[in-house]
């Protein structure tokens, strides 16, 4: 993704995955890329180490925001 060339205009955004790498996605695509995050749809469905419930009680937690609180 670091080296993904993005194309002018308006650019649509749809990636989802594991928390921390989405975090690490969010990261490279808003802050170091500079991609509006209007267009972005950019989702964690799973974290590594936790099973569903662990997962879904941290998911209203800072550790499973994808976004700084």
């Amino acid at each position: 993704m670091a080296s993904l060339e993005i194309p002018a205009g308006d650019v649509q955004v749809f990636v989802h995955g594991e928390r921390e790498q989405m975090k690490r996605m969010r990261r490279l695509l808003v802050e170091e890329r500079g991609l509006p995050r209007r267009g972005m749809s950019l989702s964690a469905y799973w974290a590594f180490g936790c099973v569903e419930d662990q997962f879904q009680a941290e998911k209203r937690t800072p550790v499973g925001q994808i976004d700084p609180a």
